[in-house]
């Protein structure tokens, strides 16, 4: 522990002045008033992991766990909620795009009693508490299961040709540019109607074992890309930076941001990367998280680094480190995911916040259940 804390004290020293979390709703620069670090939790809803406990119509009982989780927030002082609107291409909230949320009602386009919207009611109650609220879209994935079956006036169903299946799986197809619209439209009805703080990208990109499934699109699509995964690469930060494009056009003070693998490559691998032994986002996934970073299309970045400091391979300090160097020399907020759901004792958890806090500006955990229930 000494050694730890001896570490503390050295980047305290080096690295001070971290900027605070935004807050879209007061403020014209996007910062807290009491500048104080990102504390915060996602708000997890495919598997009802976090929300709600199980599926229900009911508006009384969706209303109520929406109660008790920002009871819970409060009381452990958060200022910041990241609730999954979006888990499999469908909605938790009013969408004239994605049908309602089976893993919200227990039906694919069911809607809740009452004309309920959990959306809604999330973000009165979280500006209510001073906390921020921001929605959390996975783009691609449209399936979760193999089993899965979609309504007939789902996206995927009416326009077949925009997606793509991998491993059983279905996906929008990352290289189809009417796929990116699509995507980017149902981000951009969340911003038009809802009083959000952010719109937040998880980190499923491309599907992981694609092989040649979009073989087709690349000889479609790719014509200025001689490979075809630098295309996939530019795939996704077009969507990322039309993404960020479409955010401020409606709304310039809602942030956008990405929380990416944390191991964006390792040096083995290329020499900007990281000297770590890890699962490699820019490769295996086609995700350009540093090059986000430095091109200046995410307000913040949030890598999931899931790991012990001092872990084989993937040491927490080694990953925070990096991450601090890529972000340092741009306008980017650095916030780091935590993994709440791996149990770690208190002591590491305490560690991780003080360098996250230290060398970033301020923390989510994954997930909300895991670390506050």
């Amino acid at each position: 522990m000494l050694k730890k804390f001896l570490i503390f004290a050295i980047i305290a020293v080096l690295f001070c002045g971290c900027s605070g979390p935004r807050n879209q709703r007061h403020e014209p620069d996007m910062m807290k008033p009491d500048n104080k670090p990102l504390s915060a939790a996602w708000v997890t809803t495919i598997w009802n992991i976090d929300y709600p406990s199980k599926t229900t119509t009911n508006s009384k009982q969706l209303k109520d766990e929406i109660n008790q989780l920002i009871s819970n927030a409060v009381a452990a002082n958060l200022n910041a909620l990241f609730f999954q609107v979006r888990p499999c291409a469908d909605a938790f909230y009013q969408s004239n795009i994605f049908p309602w949320s089976k893993w919200l009602t227990g039906t694919q386009g069911l809607s809740p009693g009452g004309g309920f919207d959990p959306l809604e009611y999330i973000i009165e109650q979280c500006h209510k508490y001073d906390i921020q609220l921001h929605t959390w879209i996975n783009p691609y994935r449209i399936t979760a299961l193999t089993s899965d079956i979609l309504i007939p006036t789902h996206p995927a169903i009416l326009y077949p040709e925009l997606t793509i299946e991998v491993e059983g799986k279905l996906y929008f197809n990352p290289g189809e540019p009417l796929a990116r619209k699509l995507i980017i439209d149902g981000v951009s009805e969340i911003v038009q109607n809802y009083d959000i703080d952010g719109i937040h990208y998880d980190d499923y990109f491309y599907p992981e074992g694609i092989v040649n499934e979009d073989l087709q699109t690349w000889i479609d699509h790719g014509e200025n890309f001689n490979n075809i995964a630098d295309w996939r690469r530019n795939n996704v930060d077009e969507l990322i930076r039309l993404t960020y494009q479409a955010v401020k056009e409606i709304n310039p003070n809602v942030a956008f941001g990405v929380s990416p693998s944390g191991i964006w490559a390792n040096k083995t691998s290329n020499t900007l990367g990281s000297d770590t032994h890890g699962f490699q986002s820019y490769y295996a996934i086609y995700s350009d998280s540093r090059g986000w970073v430095k091109n200046g299309y995410v307000d913040y970045i949030a890598p999931q680094i899931y790991w012990r400091i001092g872990q084989q391979g993937s040491d927490f300090l080694t990953v925070i480190n990096w991450w601090h160097n890529v972000c340092k020399d741009t306008p980017v907020e650095l916030y780091i995911g935590l993994a709440s759901y791996k149990n770690f004792e208190e002591e590491e958890y305490a560690a991780q916040i003080e360098l996250a806090e230290t060398l970033g500006n301020g923390y989510i955990f994954f997930s909300f259940t895991d670390r506050y229930r």
